[in-house]
């Protein structure tokens, strides 16, 4: 999913206005493992425009699509995106800071949404090779959505409840 619904439904988890910061911080830190191939997508293009070759953004964001990353760019954002990684952190935080432990939440569903909404992930990178595949979040308006539809409802459940 995108940053921003992964912002949002920290702050939906967690209503503390004084760890909002850390919130929005952990709820997209895990696509800090898609940086790499952000990289290597802004340097294509930059040798083009070198070039002469001008694009828009409606073509750059058909060509972050087609654009295969490399294998460093994927084993980046499958470590990031690995659930071995957030149960290494969630021990940290449990050995470290016990009051934040709640971020841990907020990580694992990060990882929970980017499992059934990205074209690929391996939830037990790097001891397993196992594949999930789930409803590309770009290709599929739907999946958009039926996010924000579910950040709306529990929102304004919890608004009304609470």
């Amino acid at each position: 999913m995108d940053i921003l619904s992964h912002a949002l439904w920290g702050a939906t988890i967690v209503r503390d206005k004084e760890l909002l910061p850390l919130v929005i911080g952990v709820s997209i830190f895990p696509d800090v493992g898609s940086l790499p191939q952000v990289f290597e997508v802004l340097g294509s293009y930059y040798k083009d425009y070198q070039s002469g070759i001008r694009r828009n953004f409606r073509e750059l964001s058909a060509d972050w699509k087609k654009i295969q990353p490399s294998e460093l760019a994927l084993n980046f954002y499958y470590f990031f995106h690995s659930f071995i990684v957030w149960l290494g952190i969630s021990i940290l935080l449990f050995l470290v800071a016990k009051d934040l432990l709640v971020i841990s939440l907020i990580y694992l569903v990060h990882l929970i949404i980017d499992l059934s909404s990205h074209k690929e992930a391996k939830p037990l990178f790097p001891f397993s090779n196992f594949r999930f595949r789930g409803v590309y979040f770009l290709d599929n308006k739907w999946v958009f959505l039926i996010n924000i539809l579910l950040l709306v409802v529990v929102n304004t459940t919890i608004i009304l409840l609470f």
